[in-house]
């Protein structure tokens, strides 16, 4: 079974892409998946938020150092203690943490990480990678696209500059497949929803016309996806019955659905 590297990306901030990462990742950790998640945004939010339990004081390596040639990828990557219970606990969630360093895309040069990256992925048995995107860097997403990840999938927020921004999105992933032909895009889902809203509904309909591009999963807008980041514990542990986890549950699904009609996945 071949590894899904997916990354999360647009080219907006503030639409849901880290958010869904933490989301996802534990969503597969409840069905057993082993997962590695890739930070690549200088802000480094999910890096703070996955590390903020791990017993380590010294966070050390980041991806900018790798990408630079300056240690391996065993020297980067960190467990994630995830705040569940009485006391932290190891989920299968391992992370590559960020750097600010990432703003300057000038030094970004001669990066060549995908036969090293691929080897220690593969020995070390994660079935999912996760990448979570800035949102807007240029030598991030080349290097992303051709030595990190085999699919792409789109956080959308309610709004009509989602909506329009989509032909440019589609337009950064013709001009990936032309150095990485194995990049698929999977397409775009609401990742804040709220159904009684009238401009969120008219969004949803808008975004229907896509057509194969359009995931039909709908992430509600509750208080309680929020506060369980802040908490540390994804949805899958702090509400686990409630219909926030439910929609992570199917947009995982959905995922692995449009995976599956890819060779050897």
């Amino acid at each position: 079974m071949i590894c899904k590297k997916i990354a999360f990306m647009n080219s907006k901030g503030g639409v849901g892409k880290t958010t869904s990462v933490f989301q996802v990742s534990g969503v597969l950790s409840t069905m057993g998946e082993k997962v590695l998640i890739i930070d690549l945004d200088k802000q480094c939010d999910i890096s703070y938020t996955m590390l903020r339990e791990s017993p380590i004081e010294d966070i050390g390596f980041t991806m900018f150092d790798y990408m630079k040639g300056m240690v391996s990828p065993e020297d980067v990557v960190k467990k994630s203690y995830l705040r569940t219970r009485s006391k932290p606990e190891y989920l299968n969630i391992d992370i590559m943490q960020s750097d600010i360093r990432f703003e300057h895309q000038e030094l970004l040069t001669d990066v060549d990480i995908k036969d090293s990256l691929n080897k220690f992925i593969e020995e070390n048995n994660y079935t999912w990678v996760l990448v979570d995107m800035p949102p807007s860097n240029k030598r991030i997403n080349e290097i992303c696209f051709a030595q990190i990840v085999n699919f792409i999938v789109v956080p959308f927020s309610t709004d009509y500059s989602s909506v329009r921004a989509f032909g440019s999105l589609i337009e950064t992933w013709e001009k990936a497949k032309e150095y990485n032909s194995e990049l698929h895009f999977l397409g775009v889902y609401l990742a804040k929803h709220t159904k009684h809203v009238a401009i969120h509904k008219q969004i949803k309909e808008k975004m229907k016309s896509f057509g194969d591009m359009y995931l039909d999963v709908c992430i509600p807008d509750k208080i309680e996806i929020q506060e369980s980041y802040t908490y540390l514990k994804p949805i899958s542990f702090y509400r686990k019955y409630s219909s926030s986890k439910k929609a992570y549950d199917q947009l995982v699904l959905a995922l692995k659905e449009k995976i599956e009609q890819y060779d050897g996945y």
